[in-house]
């Protein structure tokens, strides 16, 4: 499998503030199967850091 984006922590914010804003829309458009997040950045989401 082959990512083409890594979405970072402005953008995860923004995709739970407004889930189905332009983020959305962007990865409906490109595919939810081309993007991927790191670990760090789904820690730091959860715990609010």
């Amino acid at each position: 499998m082959s990512y083409l984006y890594l979405l970072d922590t402005n953008i995860i914010s923004e995709l739970i503030k407004n889930p189905r804003g332009v983020i959305f829309s962007k990865i409906k458009s490109v595919g939810e199967d081309t993007v991927c997040t790191s670990i760090i950045v789904n820690v730091s989401s959860i715990c609010g850091i």
